[in-house]
């Protein structure tokens, strides 16, 4: 099935990503790299949608940090709208976009998302661009919540429908150290 994802021609498609409520989600980028349009495609005729625009002057960075909930009605992802790269939510029925997190630091990673407990789970650089603390935000309240604050580096992996988390943390000084944490940031176990 051909999609119809416009006429202009001098285009980039960096992500095709499956939208909850069973449409396609295509990236339609400029050449420029500063106007986005996320389009919702029918799979079944080809029929498509605009379901996201974001333009910046100068470029937009293009991740994976993005999820999509409530069957496809509302996207969680991040941007450097603010000049810094933040969590959003989109409500796309509404056509409404919230910052979920502000402040003179970047995120990182899009971990997981716990939608009963409506969490974000993310990594950041908020003390200094040198450390990755692990931190989960409500989508609904806003309220932000350091999971692991420790200097160093993290790399985290959701366990068990992010009951747990699997937390690799080092320092230059250190090596690696694994830890198994549970969704309030508590250290059930060291691993090694």
């Amino acid at each position: 099935v051909k999609s119809d994802i416009g006429t202009e021609k001098d285009i980039y498609i960096p992500r095709i990503k499956w939208i909850s409520n069973g449409a396609l989600g295509v990236y339609h980028l400029n050449r420029h790299q500063n106007h986005l349009n996320i389009l919702a495609i029918n799979p079944a005729n080809g029929s498509a949608k605009k379901y996201y625009e974001e333009q910046n002057e100068y470029y937009i960075d293009i991740n994976d940090n993005v999820a999509f909930l409530d069957n496809g009605n509302k996207m969680i992802y991040t941007s450097e709208k603010s000049g810094y790269n933040h969590l959003h939510i989109w409500d796309a029925a509404k056509r409404k976009d919230v910052q979920l997190t502000k402040g003179a630091w970047e995120i990182d990673k899009l971990t997981a998302i716990d939608t009963k407990a409506n969490q974000v789970y993310f990594t950041a650089g908020k003390k200094d661009a040198m450390n990755r603390e692990f931190y989960s935000v409500n989508y609904q309240t806003k309220q932000t919540k350091a999971m692991i604050d420790m200097p160093g580096m993290l790399s985290v992996s959701p366990c068990n429908g992010n009951q747990y988390f699997l937390v690799k943390h080092q320092t230059h000084t250190q090596v690696p150290h694994f830890y198994l944490i549970d969704k309030k940031g508590k250290n059930v176990r060291t691993l090694q």
